[in-house]
Order: structure tokens, then sequence, then C-alpha cells
């Protein structure tokens, strides 16, 4: 398992490259013949032409990260999260798949209770102005 550092601060910014894939059918159908069938299982035709409709999370230019130095990051890690780090990669995670701020505060919320932090430490602070940071981005 990687440790944090390398996880966050080897590659700050990642691009997320969706390739389209086409399967090409072969088959020994003519194509009215192979329209016919598709027709009578009540199968919708689907263009060519058409791209798949793909719902892709709110990607953000930057990612959550960019706005916690390292030194922040450890101390967040060692006292929100109780050196815990694959609970703060998770954490991270769903806060970045959250739609609004609205949502991820909800998430704080239930961190800062369950590791029993009080939500106005300096650590809890810091790790919120982040996380509200991230969400104010265009």
């Amino acid at each position: 398992m990687k440790s944090i550092d390398e996880l966050i601060f080897t590659e700050k910014t990642k691009k997320i490259i969706v390739e389209e894939q086409r399967v090409e059918v072969k088959s020994n159908i003519s194509e009215p013949e192979q329209i016919a069938e598709v027709q009578e299982a009540n199968v919708p035709l689907i263009d060519k032409n058409e791209k798949p409709a793909i719902i892709p999370r709110n990607i953000r230019p930057k990612d959550l990260f960019s706005y916690l130095r390292r030194k922040e990051v450890k101390k967040i890690v060692f006292f929100v999260f109780a050196n815990d780090e694959e609970d703060f990669t998770n954490t991270i995670e769903r806060l970045m798949d959250c739609h609004s701020y609205k949502e991820a505060s909800e998430i704080l919320k239930a961190v800062f209770t369950s590791y029993k932090i009080s939500p106005y430490s300096k650590e809890a602070i810091t790790f919120t102005n982040a996380v509200s940071n991230y969400f104010r981005q265009a």
C-alpha cells in the first residue's frame, strides 16, 4: 500500500480521458433482416453516429488536495483521523464525489462525530475550509 504522500503528491493533477470503444459484430444476416429482428424484439435502434450517454461526476479543474499543503494533510490525518490514512483517503474520495458543499458538510459532520473531534479545532477548520474552497471553484 502506498503512503498517503505518494498518493497525494506524486501526481497532483490527472486528466480523465474517456475513450469510446466500438465493437464490430459480423453476421451472416443482411442489415434489413437484422433491423427487422431488432424491431420484432422491441429493442430500440441505436444510431451509429450517436455517442453513448455518459453521466460524469462533477469533475472540477482542481482536486481537493490542491487546497491543502502537505503539512496540513499530515496534521489532519494525525489529529482528525487518528492516523488512519486509509479512512482519510476514502473520505476525500467521498467528498469529491459529492455534488454540493451541503452534501459534503454532512460527511464532514459524520467524520468529526465519529472521531470525537470538535468541528472548531484548528485542523477541523482547515479541513472544512479546504472542502469549502473545493466546492467554490468554477
